[in-house]
């Protein structure tokens, strides 16, 4: 893991892997109990429970400082019932590491002398529609603050029309009609899409999400996937085994548990676990103490950020900046830690200027250059 040390960093980051690896299987075994193809992982991976061999794997490793309650999941003839209960993997890996400055810092771009707009990236958006295009409009401005080259919306012509107004500088593609209802051409030339904000639920609009996401992978364009993408995936849930590799989805509470089911805080670590696992993408969840989950570098927790932010539109800015800072070249979990840093520190910097009531989500994007000033000339 990287950053300050937790009671976990002495694990062995090998068998942390091999208990994440028996993890996905059950997973995929408690998604397809049927699956002849499975029976083979299952036995071995069963085998290797019921011997007890796990615990004296685990207990090897630094005795004394790893937690040795790994429960053994338990099958029945209509498949697994209890999937592995553990504080020895899913719990050490949700043991968060705080971000901040410190932890950020050494992960910055920085940009040479002998350098064009076309260096540093190019970010699609697609969002809006005729009846919410405020949301296109606070992603865009956001990305435009992130560090990356170039930003293309596309949407409504409404909504571009609004994005203009505000952030002349920004790319516009036009969609027909009053919703997303086709992908534009030249996807190839994007480094990164993020989609979501504003974009409705027409069944026009999943289709063409389908599509949209369908071609990312083909052209391994990462994607952030926010508020109506995320809701769509919920609702057409094969399409989360098919987004491009080192994506991120930006759920708030509500969107998650459309996505997964848990009872508990507990359960929901796991869950968002699972979730990460099976799609191969970080899962940055909103809220007080924003948390980032990856699939197999374990959680992130923010460090920055206040209830002033707890106002519409915020959940946006923060998908454009995501959006631009992949599309600017950094990683998925780099993307989304830096991205949920900078959103709460502009949000502690409102707050601190004008309280936690009065300011809106737009003035966010303003100060997001307060966070990047800490971070580059501290």
């Amino acid at each position: 893991m990287n950053g300050p040390k937790t009671r976990y960093d002495s694990v062995d980051p090998a068998l942390i892997s091999r208990i994440n690896e028996m993890e996905a299987r059950f997973d995929r075994v408690a998604q397809e109990p049927g699956n002849p193809g499975l029976a083979a992982d299952l036995e071995a991976l069963r085998d290797y429970m019921e011997s007890g061999q796990w615990r004296k794997d685990f207990e090897a490793d630094e005795a004394g400082k790893v937690p040795t309650y790994v429960k053994c999941g338990v099958l029945s003839e209509d498949g697994l019932y209890n999937l592995l209960e553990s504080a020895g993997s899913l719990r050490a890996l949700a043991k968060a590491t705080p971000v901040d400055a410190d932890l950020l810092r050494p992960k910055l771009k920085h940009r040479e002398n002998d350098s064009h707009k076309g260096d540093y990236g190019h970010l699609l958006i697609v969002a809006g529609c005729e009846r919410m295009p405020g949301a296109a409009v606070l992603a865009t401005g956001a990305a435009l603050r992130s560090g990356c080259g170039l930003v293309t919306l596309h949407s409504t012509p409404r909504t571009l029309q609004a994005c203009v107004n505000s952030f002349p500088s920004a790319m516009l593609s036009e969609a027909g009609g009053d919703h997303f209802c086709g992908i534009p051409d030249g996807i190839d030339r994007y480094d990164a899409i993020a989609v979501g904000p504003g974009l409705g639920r027409h069944p026009d609009t999943a289709t063409a999400l389908r599509e949209l996401i369908d071609s990312a992978k083909r052209n391994g364009i990462p994607m952030v996937l926010d508020a109506d993408a995320l809701n769509i995936l919920a609702s057409e849930r094969d399409l989360l085994d098919n987004l491009p590799a080192g994506s991120v989805m930006t759920p708030h509470l509500g969107e998650l548990r459309r996505l997964v089911s848990f009872t508990d805080d507990e359960d929901k670590e796991a869950a968002v676990l699972g979730l990460c696992r099976r799609t191969g993408s970080v899962v940055l969840v909103k809220g007080y103490r924003t948390r980032i989950y990856t699939p197999d570098v374990g959680c992130f927790e923010n460090t920055t950020g206040n209830p002033g932010m707890a106002k519409g539109g915020s959940g946006d800015v923060l998908t454009g900046l995501v959006g631009g800072l992949m599309a600017r070249g950094y990683s998925a979990l780099d993307a989304a830690t830096l991205g949920a840093w900078l959103h709460g520190y502009a949000g502690d910097a409102l707050t601190k200027e004008c309280t936690a009531e009065v300011y809106s989500s737009r003035e966010l994007i303003d100060y997001l250059k307060t966070g990047f000033t800490e971070l580059y000339l501290p």
